[in-house]
């Protein structure tokens, strides 16, 4: 290595960067005067090094900012046979590219994928070969030989790509510079790549190593794809390990890391937790085991937290909504996590997606949510929740605060208590219900016709009691109801035929009475019908038979209907099971039946007339 020009004799020298040979890193003093006598040889001047941009921004780099550079062009180029000669010669050949003008306006490069942000000033490594200020503008010429080394690494990346079926890495050809490549992101101010963005394009292959000499990378997303193996040491310089690599926590600039549908394993590094700059942290989808590291509560500018689809164990740190005030996005379904959901997440008042469901907690549920204005969905089914006392269902008073819930799923747990009748006081952009499989009881509030946007509304498998309200005739976009396994009672509402977008009901194992109501046949959409273990009477009416779109199921069995089947059943032939078993039918099997060419189980067993016991085939 050279010695320094003696106008920066005194100055200090940041260390080079690791795996970057042969680099002197210059700290200007603040005091440096904008003179050529002032400034380095240009036959001596290197590359300013920014591995630790953040450590010198105020002194080096934004000498954009804090020193005002004057031209500064080599009259002569380097002798040949010079040490250092190749170097000098691209120096030298950058600092005197032609001005665009006289004036000194700056040569614009070609059209690439540039962004604008806070991080385009964050220059990894680059040679400065001239600065022109004769109309205050600032010309920064990227070392070529940089360039081409991001032109390398990608390359190197291309190649280990086994199956590209979209052709997205066909524009990855030397017509065109790297950073007009699909997918690749250059920064603004420099022609280095920052970002490469390939999330679902159905690639699938590994990682190479030489993704690690993209020095300036910020944001890489691969989502959705096959990329399978382990993240290169190299990634990390030589310094990870592991399946995602610990190093990631030096790379403090970070914004995103979004490694979901992929492959890995092992745990999440507590190194995570020095990205303090992080806003999303998307891990789902993979085979990652353990716990989340506690370091992750450092993480205070998180707006995504989803970590979905893994085996990760253990409780959930007690920071949560403490540590993160912007927190919008958090999903962790489909883990092992145990313990209590803490009472802190009440306090994460920006979130918008709450996902849990599928998990294995316990404790009891006492998360106040009305300070979630912007609350959208939450999802809470299959995790165990519920500790079976009787004031636990407070929560849905909370809900009631907000006004953009659309998804309320709390489905498959062990809540115990009556249903609040603030359940009606919902926002009217609700469009799931789904609370079906817990312990629930009392009847159900006639307000629940409020939620007039509901086209899911599940609640079986309850204890619930009471009629059916005929205020759910007003759920006009009602298109999935079962009310299934409970112990409602009276009449099934005439005014369910007023829901013309309704494709299943659900009514099956309750104490209903009285008759089928006619106006189902108005269901047009109706694919699926199961009123069986009731205690209904009366006949099948004929427009049940009209229902065309019955492709499902007709399922009436273990009631008390009496007369004949109708010869229109033949209207339904796209109706895959028939059960009218268990009933009070008599008369003759109408061969029209046999126009129900889709029908692949039909059960009359059970009653009155000895020709439903009959054999018969299917046409």
């Amino acid at each position: 290595m050279s010695d320094l020009p003696p106008s920066l004799a005194t100055a200090p020298v940041a260390p080079a960067a690791p795996g970057l040979p042969d680099l002197f890193v210059y700290d200007l003093p603040a005091s440096t005067s904008n003179t050529a006598e002032n400034l380095p040889d240009a036959s001596k001047i290197e590359l300013f090094n920014g591995e630790n941009f953040k450590c010198w921004q105020e002194k080096v780099f934004h000498v954009l900012d804090v020193h005002n550079l004057v031209d500064y062009l080599q009259s002569s180029p380097p002798e040949e046979g010079t040490e250092d000669y190749d170097k000098k010669l691209q120096t030298w050949n950058a600092g005197n590219k032609t001005q665009s003008s006289a004036k000194g306006r700056q040569q614009k490069p070609p059209k690439t994928n540039m962004v604008e942000g806070e991080g385009d000033d964050i220059i990894a490594a680059i040679v400065v070969s001239k600065v022109n200020t004769v109309d205050g503008s600032k010309d920064w010429v990227i070392d070529s030989a940089f360039e081409e080394g991001d032109r390398a690494a990608l390359q190197a990346f291309k190649s280990m790509i086994a199956h590209d079926p979209q052709r997205i890495l066909n524009s990855w050809n030397d017509s065109r510079h790297f950073c007009e490549w699909e997918g690749v992101t250059c920064g603004r101010r420099h022609r280095r790549v920052i970002a490469l963005d390939l999330m679902s394009k159905a690639l699938s292959g590994s990682l190479s190593p030489h993704i690690g000499n993209l020095s300036f990378l910020r944001e890489i997303n691969l989502m959705d794809n096959t990329i399978q193996g382990e993240i290169p040491p190299e990634f990390g310089r030589g310094v990870c390990s592991g399946d995602i690599s610990p190093f990631l926590g030096n790379l403090t600039f970070l914004e995103i890391v979004s490694l979901s549908y992929n492959s890995f394993e092992g745990n999440i590094p507590d190194s995570l937790g020095q990205l303090k700059e992080l806003k999303s942290l998307a891990i789902g989808v993979n085979n990652l085991s353990g716990k989340i590291p506690p370091s992750v509560c450092n993480l205070s500018f998180l707006v995504n937290f989803s970590v979905s689809q893994n085996q990760i164990h253990g409780s959930l740190p007690s920071c949560l909504g403490l540590n993160f005030p912007n927190l919008k996005f958090f999903q962790i379904d489909q883990n092992f996590f145990t313990g209590s959901i803490p009472v802190s997440l009440s306090n994460a008042s920006k979130l918008e997606v709450i996902q849990i469901a599928n998990n294995s907690f316990s404790g009891k549920f006492s998360v106040n949510f009305g300070g979630m204005k912007n609350l959208s969905h939450l999802i809470l089914q299959s995790s165990n929740l519920g500790s079976g006392e009787s004031d636990e269902m407070g929560f849905i008073n909370s809900l009631a605060n907000c006004s953009k819930l659309r998804v309320l799923s709390f489905g498959r747990n062990q809540f115990r208590g009556v249903l609040s009748h603030s359940i009606t006081n919902l926002s009217s952009q609700l469009q799931v219900l789904f609370l079906g499989f817990n312990q629930l009881y009392g009847s159900i509030p006639s307000g629940i016709g409020n939620l007039v946007n509901l086209y899911l509304l599940a609640m079986e498998q309850n204890q619930f009691i009471g009629t059916i309200p005929q205020e759910m005739g007003k759920l006009l976009n009602l298109q999935g109801l079962d009310f299934g396994g409970n112990h409602f009672s009276g009449k099934i509402p005439s005014t369910l035929g007023n829901l013309s977008s309704l494709s299943e009901i659900v009514l099956s194992n309750n104490n209903l009475s009285g008759v089928i109501p006619s106006s189902l046949g108005n269901l047009k959409r109706l694919a699926l019908l199961e009123m069986s273990g009731n205690d209904l009477s009366g006949t099948i009416p004929e427009e049940i038979f009209n229902i065309s779109s019955l492709s499902n199921s007709l399922i009436l069995a273990q009631n008390h209907i009496v007369g004949s089947i109708s010869p229109r059943i033949g209207n339904l032939k796209a109706l895959r099971i028939f059960d009218v078993s268990s009933n009070d039918l008599s008369g003759e099997i109408p061969s029209e039946l046999g126009l129900c060419s889709s029908l692949e189980d039909i059960y009359l067993v059970g009653n009155y007339s000895t020709d439903l016991f009959l054999h018969f085939s299917v046409i």
